[in-house]
């Protein structure tokens, strides 16, 4: 096609958007390696689910994918090391949230963490905790490997984030209360 994606439509699209209950699957190119494609499917059942690949921030992804109910994003690097990510071509925690932001995802997975720094990313403000101020990391949701999580599941899944910290040994950044102080 003239965006560089495979020419559509694919001899089995029309079967496959059908037994899925498809609206609509379009591949868009991300800034990674030659030929990387993010992906988005928009279900007849009125969900929409982008997924980025690896890639650094995509402003077409975003448009391409507005309203989306799920953004899985990958955020390779933490945000003090966004010029290893513009060199090796991903992306930063705030990088992926300002993408969610921009196409106002409901649900935000952040993915592809290298296993180079801590066990969990650090995402700004209250992240995942809905009604909390949490801003553009609000509804956000890190995965781990072998995650699954249904759309029901969505719901309730970003409050784990702060739930994972203390479990992890990530130290927040309020001083805690003692036992004293609770009573």
């Amino acid at each position: 096609g003239a965006s560089g994606a495979p020419a559509w439509p694919h001899p089995h699209l029309d079967r496959l958007r059908r037994d899925l209950g498809l609206d609509r699957i379009a591949n868009v190119r991300v800034q990674h390696c030659p030929h990387a494609y993010g992906v988005v499917v928009a279900s007849a059942r009125g969900w929409t689910l982008c997924y980025s690949g690896d890639c650094r921030p995509t402003p077409d992804l975003a448009r391409r994918a507005t309203g989306a109910s799920v953004l899985i994003h990958e955020a390779t690097f933490a945000d003090a090391m966004a010029a290893d990510a513009r060199a090796k071509r991903h992306s930063t925690v705030s990088e992926a949230l300002d993408i969610a932001r921009q196409m106002a995802a409901h649900r935000t997975i952040l993915t592809h963490f290298s296993q180079r720094y801590p066990a969990l990313p650090d995402v700004p403000g209250d992240a995942g905790v809905e009604g909390q101020g949490g801003g553009a990391s609000a509804g956000v949701v890190v995965a781990s490997d072998f995650m699954h999580l249904t759309f029901p599941q969505l719901l309730w899944a970003p409050n784990l984030l702060p739930r994972l910290k203390p479990l992890l040994g990530v130290e927040d950044e309020q001083p805690r209360r003692s036992s004293s102080a609770r009573s």
